[in-house]
């Protein structure tokens, strides 16, 4: 299934971005959007990275975001419901959740995401 296709079947959705910490911000971009988090009608999720995400993260952030990455992999597969309320409600740690919302299609900034993120 092409990514306009699953985008059209995408109900809810999380944006998370990448803080980084206080101490940090002046090395690395400090919000920027990281990660989309989609769920289908029939509850699949899909998560999808920012191309570029090992050069946004500041090096002593991309070992973490390697491992919650693998981390996400494995709960779509054991629970995906449990993984997107999770991460629709993030306020910890360098990756908190930017925006969530329930109606993927009428958001054309995050439907252009989908497009451009990579399926991790």
């Amino acid at each position: 299934m092409n990514n306009q296709v699953k985008s059209v079947f995408a109900r809810r959705f999380c944006v998370l971005q990448y803080i980084a910490s206080e101490s940090d911000q002046d090395r690395a971009d400090s919000s920027t959007i990281i990660a989309l988090v989609t769920s289908s009608h029939d509850g699949e999720v899909g998560i999808r990275v920012h191309p570029e995400w090992e050069k946004i993260v500041l090096p002593t952030d991309r070992n973490y975001l390697e491992a919650l990455y693998r981390d996400f992999r494995i709960r779509i597969g054991s629970d995906p419901e449990g993984l997107f309320r999770q991460l629709s409600d993030l306020s910890v740690g360098p990756l908190v959740t930017h925006e969530a919302g329930s109606d993927l299609a009428a958001n054309p900034a995050y439907l252009r995401l989908v497009e451009w993120f990579q399926e991790i």
